[in-house]
């Protein structure tokens, strides 16, 4: 069953739109222009119709692709997988037009920021924005080749468990290895961790999985007149600053809101009155790596 999520109608410069997000494509309606053009269709003898479809004229199409997690959760995937499809829309540059962000559930499937050109059209510019790569696997650090063939036989070494050990990742005897593409890319999980290595132009590369997009709230967290993005994640979730230059700055760190709860949806309110935006957090599932379970 798929599962809705529509954070609209939104109301801008004359303009009425919807976003209907499932798991699936997005699709964008606008109403059909009022009474004067209902009329004027009438007159023609057209069809009046509430909405129309104008999501590959708006240059919104946009597909949501479901996550794929640990397999011991294979028996309930269908409703695991159901849920992620999120459209955030606000005015994050400030030029008296809604912008959309829509998200993906895939690992290293991209999140999409369209911004609104004020002419009933929008561009992407997520990748430029730099608000595209939520659900990417974080690179760590390189792994000498002469690794290449314990991963190959799906084995873990004792020098390979010391290397991985002094880069701060400490492997248990559950840990396990095995080949996702010959030759090219490995899956290395511990319960509670997940990596994947990759062999890149002869290099062996490790990234860890840092879970995928569910939600995605605007606010003005540091009231500098720019909406900042928080986006939440089954994993690591990510707070993005608005620079106000149409760029933005991953800051989840340094303002502590890293959570990592595997939350579906969040909300920015003042709750204490004063004058700065809190933020609320609901989490779906205790903190276990949803890639990487031990039971």
């Amino acid at each position: 069953m798929n599962r809705w999520k529509v954070r609209v109608p939104v109301m801008s410069a004359g303009l009425s739109i919807a976003i209907a997000l499932m798991v699936g494509p997005a699709v964008v309606v606008s109403a059909d222009g009022g009474d004067k053009a209902k009329d004027d269709r009438a007159k023609n003898g057209q069809q009046t119709k509430p909405f129309v479809d104008i999501t590959d004229k708006a240059g919104v199409r946009h597909r949501h692709h479901k996550p794929v997690m640990d397999k011991k959760l294979d028996c309930i995937m269908p409703w695991m997988a159901s849920v992620g499809a999120s459209c955030a829309a606000a005015d994050y540059d400030n030029d008296g037009d809604i912008d959309l962000y829509l998200t993906n559930s895939q690992l290293n499937k991209p999140n999409r920021l369209f911004r609104n050109d004020g002419s009933m059209a929008f561009t992407d510019v997520g990748v430029e924005a730099g608000v595209a790569g939520a659900n990417n696997e974080v690179f760590r650090f390189n792994l000498d080749a002469a690794f290449q063939g314990d991963l190959d036989k799906g084995v873990l070494s004792k020098t390979l468990r010391e290397t991985l050990a002094k880069r701060g990742i400490t492997l248990s005897e559950k840990a396990t290895v095995e080949a996702v593409e010959s030759g090219r890319r490995w899956r290395l999980a511990e319960p509670g961790q997940a990596y994947v290595v990759r062999k890149e132009a002869d290099a062996l590369k490790l990234y860890e999985n840092r879970g995928t997009s569910m939600d995605a709230v605007w606010g003005d967290y540091d009231n500098d007149g720019y909406l900042d993005l928080y986006v939440v994640k089954w994993g690591w979730n990510i707070l993005y600053h608005n620079n106000g230059d149409g760029t933005f700055t991953d800051v989840t760190e340094e303002a502590g809101v890293g959570d990592r709860g595997n939350g579906n949806a969040g909300i920015w309110f003042d709750y204490n009155g004063d004058s700065h935006l809190d933020l609320y957090i609901g989490n779906y599932f205790r903190g276990v790596h949803l890639w990487s379970l031990e039971d």
